[in-house]
């Protein structure tokens, strides 16, 4: 079976997530991992479903033993995470990370060995295709049972409603605002340093939802200064903080706007970026193009508005003289 994620599906998973209901990630002590049940009202298919959990710093669940099967069950123990009634009278269930291999066997997607299984009784039966995932599959109920699907649409069967997101460590989420930026934030990214005693330790990258919006799961246990960069816009640094133990949840940022160079600081040396690429716009071939001053047209494009004008400079100059803290 195919792991990579098509486009299409990470697309897709990009506007589940702005309609799916998320819970607080829940801590399972005895395997030490975390879970979370997703609700996805308009239904999800497994690939969209597999890019969302890694958009949300996590991956599908793997539930290798009875206990964890239980804990993620009860996460998701209600009708409305499953399917409507199919023309054979069942229901598909959220998704978990299980694949059926091209070596003839099923696999968890995070390399837990599979030697757990609860399949709902005539499970697997490989209706509907060669590749196939798992689900949770209860008959016209739900339960703790599992079932295999090709993971995509099949007629007679609608999309489950839902799924289950495993993480390795407690996931943390914020919302950045991004100073002076007329578009939404969604695509930008921002990049977390974890920082012990003034070294960088770990970090971990993100991309912002369209409301400023992400999370992560942090490399890293313990407790450390945090940075948070993005692109042309200052540094922030909260803490100390303590993460990975337990979840951290929306902390709120705000960044500002105007280093052009990306050297945390705005100085001259950012007038003379703009300077170099005023009056340049996106339809320009060379937007995205290194020039001799080490940046891109676009790197100056403070606010975002497709073209270098007096409203970029007039950001420099707000900003001038401050640095990334």
């Amino acid at each position: 079976m195919q792991f990579n994620i098509a486009k299409l599906a990470v697309a897709a998973g990009a506007m589940a997530l702005a309609a799916a209901s998320m819970a607080t990630p829940t801590h399972y002590l005895p395997t030490d991992k975390w879970f979370e049940g997703i609700k996805v009202p308009q239904g999800i298919y497994w690939d969209a479903a597999k890019a969302l959990a890694v958009r949300k710093g996590g991956y599908l669940a793997c539930p290798a033993t009875a206990g964890e099967n239980t804990f993620c069950a009860n996460l998701i123990s209600d009708i409305s995470f499953y399917s409507d009634v199919s023309i054979h009278g069942d229901r598909i269930g959220p998704w978990l990370g299980g694949y059926h291999g091209p070596d003839g066997v099923w696999h968890w997607m995070n390399n837990a060995p599979f030697t757990y299984a609860k399949w709902w009784p005539g499970q697997p039966d490989g209706y509907g295709g060669a590749t196939q995932v798992i689900m949770y599959y209860n008959g016209a109920g739900f339960g703790e049972n599992w079932g295999d699907h090709p993971g995509t649409a099949i007629n007679g069967f609608g999309p489950p409603r839902g799924f289950v997101i495993e993480y390795d460590r407690a996931p943390a989420s914020a919302y950045v605002e991004l100073q002076n930026y007329l578009p939404t934030p969604e695509g930008v990214e921002i990049v977390v340093d974890f920082i012990d005693n003034g070294n960088v330790v770990a970090t971990s990258t993100a991309t912002l939802e369209a409301d400023g919006s992400f999370i992560i799961t942090p490399p890293t246990n313990g407790t450390f200064m945090v940075r948070f960069k993005a692109s042309h816009w200052l540094s922030k640094t909260i803490g100390p903080v303590t993460v990975g133990t337990s979840v951290l949840e929306n902390v709120n940022l705000s960044l500002i706007n105007g280093d052009v160079d990306g050297d945390d600081s705005v100085t001259i040396f950012d007038y003379l970026v703009l300077s170099d690429y005023f009056d340049k716009s996106d339809s320009d071939a060379d937007w995205n193009t290194v020039g001799a001053n080490g940046m891109r047209p676009v790197d100056a494009d403070l606010d975002g508005d497709g073209t270098i004008t007096v409203f970029d400079y007039l950001i420099l100059s707000t900003n001038f003289d401050k640095s990334g803290s």
